[in-house]
């Protein structure tokens, strides 16, 4: 038998809801001994309520990956907003 571990690859089908997406801008955090639990949620201006919409739930070492993913890629974004701070930049919407 061989040491050497085989990638598989996975397909990922998302759905179109997903795919669309929710915006957050409200996020809350809980944790046990066994996983993580990070709820996203929304609050309209000039209210004081909150409506949660998702809630994703981690094994902790899947939340450290997420963790550091997101870190890598924050500080990408800083980066790329370091080069481009000084350029106009035109969008267009097709």
């Amino acid at each position: 038998m061989s040491n050497k571990t085989e990638k598989k690859e996975i397909k990922v089908n998302i759905n179109q809801d997903v795919a669309n997406g929710k915006y957050a801008n409200i996020m809350a955090t809980n944790f046990s001994k066994e996983e993580f639990i990070l709820d996203f949620g929304f609050v309209q201006p000039q209210t004081q309520q909150a409506n949660m919409h998702s809630r994703v739930i981690l094994t902790p070492q899947n939340a450290e990956l997420l963790l550091n993913l997101l870190a890598e890629n924050v500080n990408k974004h800083k980066e790329l907003e370091k080069k481009t701070s000084n350029k106009n930049i035109e969008l267009s919407i097709n």
